[in-house]
């Protein structure tokens, strides 16, 4: 299913239900009309608002990144005009194990899909859905010391899962192991002919 990130609201803008005791239904119409029109008008420059902002925002990180590149090119520019192919160096043992080699910064992203990192748009259809039910009230008649709210929704879970499918990983491989390293033994005891 997919989520939906901006709806301009109200979807219908002529379908409402009129009072009772008009006049004139077709004035009636056109002013409803008119206003669900000026209505899903804000709405729209709401949403354009919200939009144009996150492209600055992107553009504005975009550009910090094409900086860093750029100070870093500078750097390695430099360093090649600095070496001469003209002059052949003798170079010793000694100095290739002193010298400080490159190491690149690791800047890891971590939490990207928190809740504080979510855009405006998203944050706003977060906020706006129903509450999980209260099911933490009957964490006190549970027996295995688990939540109630976990069995309804968990954070962790595909977190969990990929820990699990991992250690199954894990134990698979150690298991073979142990199987080729029994049969290794067992061919070299020469009870069975080794398989090549």
């Amino acid at each position: 299913m997919p989520l939906v990130k901006r709806s301009t609201e109200p979807l219908f803008v002529s379908r409402t239900q009129l009072p009772q005791g008009i006049k004139n239904e077709l004035e009636a119409v056109v002013v409803t009309s008119l206003a669900g029109l000026i209505k899903q008008l804000s709405n729209l420059s709401k949403h354009a608002e919200g939009l144009f902002g996150e492209l600055v925002d992107d553009a504005s990180a975009m550009f910090q990144r094409i900086v860093a590149m750029d100070r870093r090119l500078g750097a390695l520019r430099d360093t090649v005009q600095a070496l001469d192919p003209a002059v052949s160096e003798q170079v010793k043992l000694e100095d290739i194990y002193h010298k400080n080699h490159f190491k690149a910064d690791q800047n890891e992203q971590q939490q990207i899909l928190d809740r504080h990192t979510l855009p405006a748009s998203l944050l706003e259809v977060y906020v706006s859905c129903t509450k999980p039910p209260n099911l933490n009230e009957f964490t006190s008649y549970r027996e295995d010391g688990k939540t109630g709210l976990q069995f309804y929704t968990d954070p962790d879970y595909f977190y969990a899962l990929w820990v699990k499918t991992e250690q199954n990983k894990i134990d698979e491989r150690k298991r073979n192991r142990a199987d080729y390293r029994q049969n290794v033994k067992i061919c070299e005891q020469g009870k069975v002919p080794r398989m090549t």
